[in-house]
């Protein structure tokens, strides 16, 4: 997530707090859910969001066929920590 690894992160799981050169609406993301690779749209640029504390929240749906490919639609919320 923007360029800081976290790891594996399991269903379900929160990781602590990781600082980060900028926050953005739109997170950078690259990962793997079961063997499936996932990525954010690097042509998304976006105003970072400041000092403080930020939680990015990551949904992927089930995964579907889609022109003989297993894909997974990705979606994030992002939330302001205290």
């Amino acid at each position: 997530m923007n360029g800081v690894n976290y790891g594996d992160i399991g269903v379900g799981a929160t990781t602590p707090y990781l600082k980060h050169k900028l926050a953005s609406q739109w997170p950078d993301y690259k990962f793997s859910i079961d063997g499936m690779m996932v990525e954010s749209n690097p042509f998304i640029i976006v105003k970072g969001l400041g000092p403080g504390k930020f939680t990015y929240v990551v949904f992927a749906s089930q995964p579907y066929e889609s022109h003989g490919e297993r894909k997974r639609h990705v979606w994030t919320r992002l939330e302001r920590g205290e």
